[in-house]
């Protein structure tokens, strides 16, 4: 019955992705391994496109801490790391305990952050992205999925047509003044 409504769920929040967004989850319950990180990969057709990047956490009330640390990295194709972040999010007001995500499912909670804003991928290709526990412990608990999240932002070339002083080539932006 549980497997069939989560089931459920993930097709309801799938339909209403929108569809200039990427969103992907991995359980990693009921113990997410010290060395076992979460990936997921990427293809990536426009460089000129800007993306604001986010991690989804899923955790239990019975979480052992108040803060969560994982190690965010982007590698492209050949395994080459183009983007690596320590991070460092809170789960539980430090004071009164509560736990800062959304509820869901009993005592299960949601909660996002923001990684990259505005983000450009260099070139297009497949990316890797993977999120890996840094707790200091083998196995754990309470962490019952991660994932990335990723929106597209306007294009600001389009959105701002009148500004003819700046120029994209390639990964770089250079801004010529008069």
């Amino acid at each position: 019955m549980r497997i069939l409504f989560l089931g459920i769920l993930f097709s309801a929040l799938t339909a209403c992705t929108n569809p200039s967004e990427f969103f992907s989850m991995v359980e990693t319950a009921p113990f997410w391994k010290a060395n076992s990180p979460v990936s997921f990969e990427i293809a990536v057709n426009d460089v000129n496109q800007a993306y604001n990047i986010y991690c989804d956490i899923r955790y239990s009330a019975d979480y052992n801490w108040s803060r969560f640390f994982t190690l965010y990295q982007v590698k492209d194709s050949v395994g080459r790391s183009l983007d690596s972040l320590l991070l460092e999010y809170y789960l539980f007001d430090p004071v009164t305990g509560k736990p800062l995500g959304s509820s869901g499912i009993g005592d299960l909670y949601e909660k996002e952050f923001l990684i990259r804003k505005e983000f450009r991928f260099p070139f297009r290709g497949k990316f890797q992205f993977t999120l890996n526990q840094m707790m200091r412990v083998d196995s754990l608990e309470g962490i019952r999925s991660a994932g990335i999240r990723m929106e597209r932002q306007p294009n600001q070339a389009a959105s701002n047509s009148n500004n003819k002083w700046i120029k994209n080539l390639g990964s770089a932006e250079f801004v010529f003044l008069p």
